[in-house]
């Protein structure tokens, strides 16, 4: 990607929201399933997009206990962080969660926003996303998966 002369290239970072919560309080374990997915998630950013800068996790204050929260580049959003309204807390709806994602502080003005479940399979760049002028690509489906 080019940049402009003496203009630093913005910093992307990427937000993950566990679709679920990761273990809400109250659910039974046969009710509420986990399959590791965020750590697949997170990998597969590392391989696969070093670029990113920070990684946000938003979550009702759950974290697995494989997750390495002193990581320079994790960092650990709690709804009561981002809701200004805290009465409609807790909350596992993840419509209601996304619209406070603006309210994280210092996420940069374009990132990247994935749930738990989604994977890259392949390296991707900035330019993947990201125009050259600072806008973003938006890519539709071409064909149907199914006829």
């Amino acid at each position: 990607m080019r940049k402009e002369k003496g203009k630093p290239e913005a910093v992307v970072n990427s937000c993950i929201l566990p679709v679920n919560g990761l273990y809400p309080q109250g659910e039974s374990i046969d009710v509420v399933y986990t399959w590791d997915e965020l750590r697949y998630s997170l990998r597969s950013l590392e391989a696969f997009a070093p670029w990113v800068g920070n990684i946000y996790i938003v979550t009702n204050g759950d974290t697995p206990y494989w997750l390495d929260t002193s990581h320079s580049r994790i960092l650990i959003i709690t709804h009561d962080e981002i809701f200004l309204d805290r009465s409609y807390l807790p909350t596992f709806n993840s419509n209601a969660i996304e619209l406070q994602l603006h309210r994280i502080p210092n996420l940069s003005r374009r990132f990247l926003y994935f749930n738990d479940d989604v994977f890259l399979g392949r390296a991707v760049s900035r330019g993947d996303f990201i125009t050259e002028s600072d806008g973003q690509y938006i890519y539709f489906q071409k064909k149907p998966f199914a006829e």
